[in-house]
């Protein structure tokens, strides 16, 4: 058996068979059941894979999802963001709950901000849950450039510089030509 100690004194062991378990210090099971991977996650996290899908637990065996998703990835304090074939979630290992609405695209991860798009929507996430903006537009070739921004236009003509965390660079206006 191999195995990685983890601070928190809990154990990663994988066996002869290519099975992985989550142990105690003693090498007791503390969570009953095999992973096809297990990885730790920020602090006393752990992903385990089931049948090709990811779940959240904690060192102590407490599970805070189903096996159902593609990927896990921390976000920030004690909240994962969570893909299935459905969407982004969020689920809050504190409360036991998987958070809000279903976002389609994630574009970044940056400053503990997450950044959705939804169609023809971007959305702007903290850490608390916060939707901190919504921004609609109608140009079909909007991106986020190497710097951060993204030139939005909305169905009235106006258009917008919008950097990466959801602030206005340079605000919505009709744009003047001579």
């Amino acid at each position: 058996m191999v195995y990685e100690k983890q601070v928190n004194g809990s154990i990663i062991a994988l066996t002869n068979e290519g099975q992985y378990y989550l142990c105690d210090s003693s090498f007791d099971k503390i969570y009953p059941v095999s992973f096809q991977n297990l990885k730790h996650k920020f602090s006393k996290f752990y992903i385990g894979k089931r049948n090709d899908k990811w779940a959240l637990m904690d060192c102590l065996g407490n599970m805070y999802s189903d096996f159902l998703y593609e990927k896990i990835i921390w976000f920030e304090g004690d909240l994962f963001l969570c893909y299935n074939v459905r969407g982004w979630v969020f689920i809050n290992s504190k409360s036991n709950k998987v958070l809000g609405e279903t976002f389609q695209t994630l574009i970044s991860l940056k400053n503990g901000i997450a950044t959705f798009q939804n169609q023809n929507e971007y959305v702007f996430v903290n850490g608390y849950l916060d939707i901190l903006n919504r921004v609609k537009y109608t140009n079909e070739d909007v991106e986020f450039n190497g710097a951060g921004f993204a030139v939005v236009q909305f169905e009235d003509g106006r258009k917008g510089l919008l950097k990466m965390n959801g602030e206005w660079f340079a605000e919505p206006a009709i744009l003047q030509t001579n």
